[in-house]
């Protein structure tokens, strides 16, 4: 099994995936990153330079500040949350 992402609902009532994807450009060929399903399929908010914003604005999610805080750091900071709340989710009413 490997996870990519995490499917999770903004404020909007759309959603979003979180996780990790290819790169468009630069040395890496994998980085965090976050995705909007849209009417006509999945937009890399990469791509549309809203990533940042939409994470702190849609997903409700603020990183600490900090100097040159970059996209990725954004990134990673909603992919440990969403990883957070589904864990907290998913077992918090178990019984075992």
């Amino acid at each position: 099994m490997q996870v990519k992402g995490i499917l999770v609902q903004g404020k909007d009532g759309r959603e979003y995936l979180v996780g990790i994807g290819p790169r468009t450009a630069g040395k890496q060929k994998e980085r965090p990153t976050i995705w909007r399903l849209d009417p006509s399929g999945w937009t890399s908010l990469e791509e549309t330079r809203e990533a940042s914003s939409t994470i702190r604005q849609q997903l409700g999610l603020t990183a600490p500040l900090q100097p040159g805080l970059t996209h990725d750091e954004h990134v990673k900071w909603a992919v440990l949350e969403g990883m957070s709340d589904l864990m907290t989710t998913f077992f918090g009413n178990a019984r075992w």
